[in-house]
């Protein structure tokens, strides 16, 4: 499985993903949403199954819930599931915060 690093290198914040052996398999994206649509892909081309999705997108999403005025519509009764089936349908959430560590040093030689 894939961890997500943020990190902080030329004075902004990037992610990435690394694999178990923590070798770096994705290029610097600049923010976590674009961390998941890559990683959505990722996923997308890694399995070629017969029960491979057609959709990329998860239809249980509020995305496709949404009217154009931005109201959130519901179709039936049933609590919707926080998340879905897949791992690509998951929100994903930072692993290794490298970041942290970079600002302070930073501030501290600001600073001192």
């Amino acid at each position: 499985m894939l961890k997500l690093v943020k990190d902080f290198r030329n004075y902004q914040f990037v992610f990435y993903w690394i694999d178990a052996s923590l070798n770096k398999v994705s290029p610097h994206l600049p923010t976590k949403q674009y961390a998941q649509e890559w990683l959505i892909h990722y996923h997308f081309d890694m399995y070629p199954g017969k029960e491979r999705r057609r959709r990329m997108v998860d239809r249980r999403s509020g995305l496709h819930k949404m009217n154009l005025s931005g109201v959130q519509i519901f179709f039936s009764q049933r609590k919707a599931s926080i998340k879905g089936r897949r791992r690509s349908d998951r929100d994903i959430g930072v692993d290794y915060d490298l970041s942290k560590k970079k600002l302070k040093k930073l501030h501290s030689a600001r600073t001192g």
